[in-house]
């Protein structure tokens, strides 16, 4: 399994990203820690690895990053059952919202048409053929996160801030463990000793 980092710097260099200080800019110079990051993602895939723990720092430019990634990854793999889960409700609406911001940024060259666009869903038509939905750890008393969906791309979004261990493993029971384009990313930044802590240290 191979990730096409060059194809990758490409399309992001075409999305417009906003930023704290400056508004709207082209996302076209990767950090130095945004290409090492690509670069371990890469090696790890053509070593077989499909689950990825991710402890990130401020300001290392990992959020826009996945922000870019998440749009990259199902429209370049077609078939993509993704899901985008965040700490809480707020926090997935504000994600979705720059998501659409970046992706109608790009060039149509650069991206499918979109045939459902709502606040859970987000899915492009033939022959691309990929979802990526859009939930939040602990909307419910019991969590049945993930359940029915067959997701075989997540990202899981500041997990140290989950409010449920439940969460975590009612997401991994719906997560496919054969097709080969599998990708589980698992983000966070530190907060002491909770689940995200012991996924790390896993």
């Amino acid at each position: 399994m191979i990730l096409d980092i060059p194809a990758f710097a490409d399309f992001s260099a075409h999305i417009q990203i906003p930023t704290k200080d400056i508004g709207l800019v082209r996302f076209d110079r990767l950090y130095g820690t945004q290409r090492w990051f690509l670069r371990e993602l890469a090696r790890g895939l053509e070593d077989g690895i499909h689950d990825f723990v991710i402890l990130k720092g401020r300001q290392l430019g990992m959020t826009t990053l996945m922000d870019s990634f998440r749009l990259f990854w199902p429209q370049t793999t077609a078939g993509t059952q993704g899901m985008f889960v965040s700490n809480s409700d707020e926090n997935r609406d504000h994600r979705r919202d720059i998501s659409l911001e970046m992706l109608y940024s790009l060039p149509k060259a650069y991206r499918y048409p979109v045939r459902i666009n709502n606040r859970y869903l987000l899915a492009w038509p033939p022959p691309n053929s990929s979802r990526l939905m859009f939930d939040a750890a602990g909307a419910r008393a019991q969590s049945d996160l993930g359940r029915s969906r067959g997701v075989n791309f997540l990202d899981a979004d500041e997990v140290g801030l989950w409010p449920s261990e439940q969460d975590v493993e009612a997401l991994r029971a719906s997560l496919s463990e054969r097709n080969p384009r599998r990708l589980y990313l698992w983000n966070g930044t530190a907060k002491g000793f909770n689940m995200f802590y012991y996924m790390w240290e896993g």
